[in-house]
């Protein structure tokens, strides 16, 4: 029974990461209604540190570097992160379904995987908090900290007693 959910946790990641990193030649970040389901951005009246990831994965799969950067500098890491799992995922099911050893997984790989990895999160995690704090800075070099809390004033008690009910679960 392990077994059995480890095989389907493994199809099911296979299957979200390519239906994630390929959606951008299908969906264009003009496509997406703006739902506003962040709720950081609705508690606190500001962007998240993920903020734009999703209009930045949809314009790199369609080879927009650019636009993608402007929308959040750590989707670039994250989505060759992202391609790099999958392929690995993708050529481990297929050595395994042929019944192939698989030369290119050593103990030492491995390790230098580990850590390289670890460095990727790193890097991701200070472009993420990077672009956070120039994106609150720019924000609070135009208002004043009075009009932000005006702003957060105003928001009915209804929603963050909604976004409370969501918290908890």
């Amino acid at each position: 029974m392990k077994e059995r959910l480890q095989v389907f946790s493994e199809y099911a990641a296979l299957c979200m990461l390519t239906f994630m990193l390929f959606a951008g030649w299908v969906l264009t970040p003009q496509d997406l209604p703006d739902l506003g389901l962040c709720l950081f951005k609705k508690m606190f009246l500001l962007d998240c540190p993920g903020c734009g990831m999703t209009r930045a994965f949809l314009s790199l799969a369609r080879g927009h570097f650019v636009r993608a950067f402007s929308y959040n500098p750590a989707a670039i890491p994250l989505y060759l992160f992202f391609t790099v799992v999958l392929f690995r995922k993708f050529f481990r099911w297929i050595f395994a379904r042929w019944g192939l050893k698989a030369s290119w997984v050593s103990t030492k790989k491995i390790r230098i995987s580990r850590q390289l990895g670890f460095l990727w999160f790193q890097l991701i995690v200070i472009l993420l908090m990077t672009n956070w704090i120039y994106k609150t800075s720019a924000y609070f070099s135009v208002h004043s900290w009075h009009d932000y809390v005006t702003r957060l004033s105003s928001v009915p008690l209804k929603d963050y007693a909604f976004m409370v009910s969501l918290l908890r679960f």
